[in-house]
């Protein structure tokens, strides 16, 4: 065994006992990383084997972590692997894994409900409103003015607002967490891949367009919900918000493609983001997100870096 799939066998073996014992969402995340590399390097045996090796070690812990780890570890990193194999582009990569996160949310979702009698959506919803509700007695409580049980009020009115719009877009919620995990590992693996695995990176995340088709899907489906029906809204609500997480994400690519000509180190470019995303975003949320994607729709028909030329397929939603 060469000493890069040692090393790889190893951390493998130690994330693997990490998420055993504890638990830890990026236990099992760095496990499909792994997992990723080794597939991608052609390593199937060696995969298949450390696999075997977590999941034993997860029964000792019981079933649900086991089954946790392989929905959520296991199976996107045998996926994203294999894609590099094939050499899939990026929209059709992600496929395979983001199912496999669905559907470990799904299984989570399952086990709480036959667990404890009732929806994990449901329970924290009940959870939250108790809390507005000891919110508002605190205030009356010390604030005895006429205005302390309007405020009151209003922090339990918008709690419950709060609480009814979560519950309509969980389908939304589950695709863009299963997604967003699956592009996470894709980005983090892809030049580890292009360099261990002498394999052609997939698409930069400075190229990542939407296809001009999902503007107008996106503000057809945000008329349809004008009406407010409830059951128009949750189908078409789900879908505006998945489309506008995405335009917002391609805002941002178009963004980092035109600032990495000024700033070619990435490391440079990460410190400078993360330095934005606490600053910037953590006070203006709503305007950065806003001014993401109107540059994400507007480059479907303005196409401002010029990816949509003859020599690459047009609007195939490369992502």
């Amino acid at each position: 065994m060469k000493h890069g799939t040692f090393l790889n066998v190893i951390l493998i073996l130690i994330a693997g006992l990490l998420y055993a014992s504890s638990g830890f969402f990026v236990s099992f995340f760095i496990s499909g990383i792994f997992i990723t590399l080794l597939v991608a390097q052609n390593k199937i045996f060696q995969a298949l084997a450390v696999s075997v090796f977590c999941l034993a070690v997860c029964f000792f812990t019981g079933r649900y972590f086991a089954v946790n780890f392989l929905l959520g570890g296991i199976l996107p990193g045998i996926a994203i692997g294999l894609g590099y194999r094939f050499l899939l582009p990026l929209n059709y990569l992600m496929i395979a894994p983001s199912l496999c996160f669905a559907a470990d949310w799904a299984y989570i979702f399952f086990s709480y409900k036959a667990a404890y009698g009732t929806s994990m959506f449901t329970d924290a919803s009940n959870k939250l409103l108790d809390y507005a509700n000891s919110a508002s007695k605190e205030i009356t409580a010390h604030m005895p003015t006429a205005d302390s049980e309007q405020y009151a009020k209003m922090i339990h009115d918008s709690f419950a607002s709060a609480m009814s719009i979560m519950n309509i877009i969980v389908p939304a919620m589950i695709i863009l967490s299963s997604s967003a995990a699956a592009f996470i590992i894709i980005m983090l693996t892809k030049k580890l891949v292009f360099r261990y695995a002498e394999m052609s990176p997939v698409i930069s995340f400075s190229e990542i367009y939407a296809p001009s088709s999902l503007t107008a899907i996106t503000l057809v489906s945000g008329i349809l919900c004008i009406p407010k029906n409830n059951s128009v809204v949750f189908f078409f609500g789900n879908i505006v918000l998945i489309f506008s997480v995405y335009f917002a994400l391609c805002g941002f690519s178009v963004l980092d493609y035109f600032f990495r000509k000024r700033v070619s180190y990435a490391a440079m470019r990460f410190v400078i983001y993360m330095f934005a995303l606490m600053t910037i975003f953590m006070i203006f949320p709503q305007v950065v997100y806003i001014i993401l994607f109107t540059t994400g729709m507007s480059d479907t028909v303005f196409d401002f870096r010029k990816l949509r030329h003859p020599d690459k397929p047009s609007d195939d939603g490369s992502v």
